[in-house]
């Protein structure tokens, strides 16, 4: 099953507006939050939102939803800088 939230995390992350997400979409605000809300839109629709996006369609229908994501990323990001530090100070 899709999860259409998503679609306003990325435009939080992208700095979009609903308003003018939905205009490049062509079709209304209102229709836009209906669909997010409902969790329901055609394919085509979807297709369409992922290519403004410019995002895989898949990352609507990913178990790991977006702030799950930027908090592994960021862990992640921790580890690598720790294991560098451990072979910097054992190279000494």
């Amino acid at each position: 099953m899709a999860n259409l939230l998503i679609i306003k995390h990325l435009l939080k992350e992208k700095n979009i507006s609903i308003r003018d997400f939905s205009k490049e979409l062509g079709i209304t605000e209102q229709g836009l939050q209906k669909l997010i809300r409902e969790n329901s839109t055609k394919v085509e629709t979807l297709e369409l939102i992922a290519q403004k996006l410019n995002v895989s369609i898949s990352v609507f229908f990913d178990e790991v939803h977006c702030e799950e994501k930027s908090e592994k990323e960021r862990l992640l990001s921790i580890i690598e800088s720790q294991q560098r530090t451990i072979e910097n100070l054992s190279k000494k």
